[in-house]
């Protein structure tokens, strides 16, 4: 028997992944991770994997474990590392985090070794980031404790936006058409009912109000910086910032995104034609239902109005107030028309003289149903006020050791 090229070439495949067994497929989905459970580690080391060894209090930052291991059965020492990315990334040939923990009293870690810093930028405004880290099967020789200072590059803004407003239900599909009654061997079968029209979709609901917002903003020092943008926001939502001076900053207080329609409900199947001789005609479809509208968003009729004002001394700070309204919502999509019933089959009466009498004809099909027309779409939200003024704000920055005010 002569084999073909690619039926050998998937012959080869086979033998290959069986031969290489659970291997071949870790490899193939990138989880071929280098296992330490017998390797020989003859230096290891840890950091941050970014190119500025800093940490960033409003931004993840992923730790990097480098080793110098010598494999079961190798004589030579290969250089090794954890992989980059999160759980999707291609591992193979890379350290796995699970042998390694990490410990930090200013964040948390996840299982693929990313470092979430306490946002909170005083908690680190005075000391720097400590972590720790342990090899598992060897913490008594490879143990580490590594500091980073903070820095404040990520921040680009903050404040806070309303919350979006429901999204309509979906409409109900029509009820089928009842099929036709059956006809006699010498009568037609009975037409099949239409489909029932679907109903309407819900419309969404109006997104909410921007919130209210005052921020104060001055120069700063903190033992790590000499001079810093201090921001603090307060109203509807709280918070403290500290970005490099010079650095752009958006305070934002923007309304709610407008709810989107809710799509028709389908139209009903016709009804099946009655059997006889000939066929019933199948019943029409039913029309599908109408989308739901999307609504307006944000400030809407009768709402209050999105603000934001900073009151400033020194600095040109910040360079943005955002308090547009919110994206209205999308219309929601007609319902599509029920489908059309098919038509009944003719029934043969009985032959004589043992001759085969022609076949009745089958009944017609019904029509489809019209598809359901879509939902109109909504306003976007009107804009709030935004206002900025000089002023004295020094009482606005109590109660911290680690800021001074310039």
């Amino acid at each position: 028997m002569v084999t073909s090229t690619p039926a050998r070439a998937l012959i080869a495949l086979v033998v290959l992944a069986s031969a290489s067994g659970c291997g071949f497929f870790r490899r193939l989905a990138g989880n071929d991770t280098i296992s330490l459970e017998k390797a020989e580690v003859k230096s290891m080391a840890v950091d941050l994997r970014r190119q500025n060894k800093t940490i960033c209090p409003r931004e993840p930052v992923q730790m990097a474990v480098f080793a110098e291991i010598v494999l079961e059965g190798d004589k030579s020492a290969k250089q090794v590392e954890t992989f980059t990315g999160h759980s999707d990334a291609n591992k193979n040939d890379k350290l796995d985090f699970v042998d390694f923990a990490f410990h930090s009293e200013q964040g948390k870690f996840d299982r693929d070794g990313w470092f979430a810093p306490n946002p909170n930028l005083l908690a680190t405004a005075g000391k720097e980031f400590e972590i720790k880290s342990v090899f598992k099967r060897r913490p008594d020789k490879f143990s580490f404790t590594t500091t980073y200072k903070p820095d404040y590059s990520c921040i680009k803004g903050a404040g806070g936006s309303a919350a979006s407003g429901s999204s309509g239900n979906g409409g109900n599909e029509g009820a089928a058409g009842k099929d036709g009654s059956s006809g006699s061997t010498s009568s037609s079968g009975g037409g099949g009912g239409d489909g029932g029209t679907g109903t309407s979709g819900g419309a969404g609901g109006d997104g909410a109000a921007g919130p209210h917002l005052t921020a104060f903003a001055t120069v700063v020092k903190t033992p790590f910086y000499e001079r810093l943008v201090a921001i603090s926001i307060q109203g509807d939502a709280d918070d403290f910032l500290l970005v490099p001076e010079g650095q752009p900053v958006t305070i934002r207080a923007t309304g709610g995104a407008g709810g989107n329609g809710g799509h028709g409900g389908a139209g009903g199947r016709g009804g099946r034609g009655g059997g006889g001789g000939p066929g019933g005609q199948g019943g029409k479809g039913g029309a599908g239902g109408q989308g739901g509208n999307g609504v307006s968003s944000g400030r809407g009729p009768g709402r209050s109005i999105s603000t934001a004002s900073v009151t400033l001394c020194r600095p040109r700070q910040p360079d943005r107030l955002d308090v547009g309204g919110g994206s209205a919502g999308s219309a929601g999509g007609g319902g599509r028309g029920g489908s059309a019933g098919p038509g009944g089959s003719g029934m043969t009466p009985s032959g004589s003289s043992g001759q085969s009498p022609p076949q009745a004809p089958r009944g017609s099909d019904g029509s489809e149903g019209p598809q359901g027309s879509g939902g109109g779409g909504g306003r976007q939200g009107s804009p709030g006020r935004a206002a900025a003024k000089p002023g004295d704000v020094k009482d606005k920055f109590h109660g911290s050791a680690e800021i001074t005010l310039l």
